[in-house]
């Protein structure tokens, strides 16, 4: 047993209503013109019957009022009072919790500002920290690359004069 999708879709509720008129719609324009003269007569009379529960009349009461003396414009409301504002606020006593709570915001942003001062700082220091482990690495590498070139060939240069190894890394980079 198939059961068909539609009745589960609820993007458009009235769906299932949409289709049953669309149906009777069809049946009517297949019918001769008198029939169906004759059953728009018959549904018309039965619509009174229908909207004059007593549901609705004993809570629904229409009452006509002379309107001699009205000449179609709108009828006039008088003016409410203007409210005035006051331009300054009014104190108004605070609790005496609130002090303590302003006291803690300023000292939690105070402390807050200091803490990313810290964090600056710090990684200031890291960095430079970093530069210098790195610079003292590249001089050890370029140490140890001479000291191999030296006993694999000899110096190219001589290493005689004060300085040590710095002065031959100068001198390098200066040949180079």
């Amino acid at each position: 047993m198939e059961i068909p999708s539609t009745r589960f879709d609820m993007t458009d509720p009235f769906a299932h209503v949409k289709s049953q008129i669309k149906q009777a719609q069809t049946l009517l324009r297949t019918l001769p013109q008198v029939q169906q003269q004759q059953l728009i007569a018959q549904w018309q009379a039965s619509l009174p019957a229908r909207c004059s529960s007593p549901e609705v009349q004993g809570r629904v009461k229409m009452i006509d009022v002379k309107t001699d003396d009205w000449d179609g414009e709108r009828a006039a409301r008088p003016a409410a009072p203007m409210q005035l504002r006051r331009p300054h606020r009014r104190s108004v006593p605070l609790p005496w919790q609130w002090v303590l709570l302003v006291a803690a915001c300023r000292l939690e942003r105070g402390l807050n500002r200091w803490a990313r001062q810290q964090k600056r700082q710090a990684i200031k220091r890291l960095r430079k920290l970093q530069r210098q482990l790195l610079r003292h690495l590249q001089r050890r590498q370029l140490r140890q690359q001479i000291a191999r070139q030296s006993q694999s060939t000899g110096p190219s240069w001589p290493v005689t004069h004060a300085g040590g190894a710095s002065a031959l890394m100068r001198q390098r980079q200066t040949t180079n």
